[in-house]
């Protein structure tokens, strides 16, 4: 090309701090986002579970089953559940 198109070092170095800038900021912007997921996560977990319970998730730690009165709550993985229920209704597939 031709020299005298080539920008001056100045407008170079000013280029480069600019990508430094712009490189420095990424990991802060990925580390925020990933504050986000966390707080969006624990904000789901704290919504459905009890406080103890979703303590314990939030740290992976493994949660023992507990019996309370009058009260039963099951979660489980059937293998092909929503095979089984895409043909049939609501009040059929609760009961």
């Amino acid at each position: 090309g031709d020299p005298a198109r080539r920008p001056p070092f100045a407008e170079i170095d000013r280029r480069l701090q600019a990508l430094d800038y712009e490189g420095a900021r990424a990991p802060n912007h990925a580390e925020k986002a990933k504050r986000r997921r966390e707080a969006d996560t624990q904000r789901i977990l704290s919504n459905v579970f009890p406080p103890h319970i979703a303590k314990a998730l939030s740290q992976g730690r493994r949660v023992e089953p507990e019996h309370h009165d009058l009260v039963t709550i099951f979660f489980s993985d059937i293998v092909g559940f929503t095979d089984i229920v895409s043909t049939l209704s609501p009040k059929k597939t609760s009961d």
